[in-house]
């Protein structure tokens, strides 16, 4: 099972911050370091994106359960969510009792959320209780990226790496996974989102 996949701008921070920790790990042994080092790859990575046009440079077409998805031109990173948590445990998408378009996010509801994020400070915004824009939710979801001189940072549950084009297709498994967490888990949890 996959939490999350996400591409742009949060993906490229990650992307910068694990390049240079593969380089030379025994930089990275302070955690009050890493996160200066998150702040720093942080403002070049907004300096860079700020460059560029956005993220529709990127992607030619994003479909849910096969109908086109239009992505708003603000919108600088995307994540496709099985779970209600993102990151360090961000919630993207708040529980609210009283809004009509609230989405019920569980790992095994069968359906894959797609939101949206405008940029790093939204991005920071999750963790203090902002929310994310919501793009769409669905069993199928088909990502198309451009192939671009330029690449994309994507991660998969916080793993990164660039692409220069890819068609990405990830579809809700009916497969029971295996996990050494007992007969109860099982049992409740008939469903889960695959990135295939």
């Amino acid at each position: 099972m996959v939490g999350f996949l996400s591409f742009g701008i949060d993906a490229q921070v990650e992307l910068c911050f694990n390049e240079s920790r593969w380089k030379n790990p025994s930089s990275y042994r302070y955690t009050w370091l890493n996160i200066a080092k998150y702040g720093w790859y942080g403002l070049q990575t907004m300096w860079k994106w700020s460059r560029v046009a956005g993220l529709l440079d990127f992607v030619e077409s994003l479909e849910v359960d096969g109908v086109p998805l239009h992505i708003p031109c603000h919108i600088q990173s995307i994540l496709v969510l099985n779970l209600p948590s993102y990151g360090a445990g961000a919630s993207p998408i708040p529980h609210t009792s009283n809004a009509s378009d609230q989405w019920n996010v569980f790992g095994n509801d069968g359906l894959i959320e797609i939101v949206g994020i405008t940029g790093l400070l939204h991005f920071l915004g999750l963790e203090l209780g902002m929310s994310a824009i919501k793009l769409g939710q669905g069993r199928n979801i088909s990502i198309r990226l451009k192939q671009n001189k330029i690449p994309i940072a994507i991660q998969v549950d916080g793993e990164p790496r660039s692409l220069y084009s890819a068609t990405i297709q990830i579809a809700v498994s009916e497969k029971q996974q295996q996990f050494a967490l007992g007969p109860f888990h099982l049992k409740n949890s008939p469903r889960f989102a695959q990135f295939v």
